[in-house]
């Protein structure tokens, strides 16, 4: 079974926080069965937006640290939502960060958190999970 544009781009490539490291994701795939050429290259075009592989990938190191905020951002948010607190190896790694990384990245976790709470609920309420009729609550 190929590797469809949706879970390429989507599944693959979304933890990949910069064009940098999605090209690199890209590149590790390169030639595997599973990655139909026309897919590829579709994705390709879309990370390079009219730039080379060389100039993409040149941007790396100044790119490294906006990856890791983004990740450690969405990490953190994900341990607030699921478990109600970051886990104490997430908190590790944060606090030997530099300060304004650390501090970008409890911001960006907030407003994370946030939005996907809010999302949560605005689904729930528009498939109405409460299906319990509330004369029986």
């Amino acid at each position: 079974m190929s590797i469809s544009y949706y879970e390429l781009k989507n599944v693959i490539l979304a933890q990949e926080y910069t064009p940098s490291r999605k090209l690199l994701r890209l590149q590790s795939l390169r030639g595997e069965p599973e990655a139909e050429p026309e897919v590829y290259n579709t994705v390709l075009s879309e990370i390079l937006q009219g730039k080379t592989e060389d100039e993409v990938l040149a941007r790396l190191p100044e790119e490294d640290r906006l990856h890791w905020i983004e990740y450690f951002s969405k990490l953190a948010a994900s341990d607030l939502l699921t478990l109600g607190k970051v886990q104490p190896e997430t908190m590790m790694t944060l606090m030997n960060l530099p300060k304004e990384d650390f501090e970008e990245i409890i911001k960006k976790t907030t407003i994370y958190a946030r939005e996907v709470n809010d999302l949560t609920i605005e689904v729930e309420r528009h498939i109405e999970v409460n299906t319990v009729p509330s004369e029986l609550v």
